[in-house]
């Protein structure tokens, strides 16, 4: 993804992640998102921290062994990325890939440097223009 577009020009699009989840992401550990549904979107994503954690990831040995922060920043837009690919499951692609799910691929992950407070919401969304022009601001800094 080349940051040197303008958020303007380019269709972004968001999901939103719960942690700890969206915070391995960030972190470019994991770099597969499971969700039950498919997508055509190939493009630019922005990695929404949900506000709820999700607890039970947090007691998993491969989540516990990987998280080198404990910042989740809920409630947050916490990286960008390139969503490359969306293939059903074949198998373990990754040692996050959960069977019977869509694994949606993501590449070029990277951190913001200040999180963007934003509502997510289910699927994939369309960042408002308050968002885009924060975003832009961060890209061209």
């Amino acid at each position: 993804m080349n940051t040197h577009h303008t958020t303007a020009t380019t269709t972004w699009r968001g999901l939103t992640i719960r942690p700890p989840w969206s915070t391995l992401i960030t972190l470019g550990i994991k770099s597969i998102e499971n969700r039950p549904w498919t997508t055509r979107y190939r493009g630019p994503l922005l990695i929404h921290a949900g506000r709820t954690l999700d607890r039970i990831a947090l007691t998993l040995p491969t989540v516990t062994d990987a998280l080198t922060t404990d910042q989740h920043h809920p409630g947050h837009i916490v990286a960008v990325a390139h969503l490359a690919d969306c293939h059903p499951d074949d198998g373990p692609c990754t040692p996050w890939a959960q069977p019977a799910h869509h694994h949606l691929v993501l590449t070029d992950i990277r951190p913001l440097p200040q999180p963007i407070a934003h509502r997510g919401t289910l699927g994939l969304w369309k960042p408002p223009d308050d968002v885009l022009r924060q975003l832009a601001d961060q890209l061209a800094g």
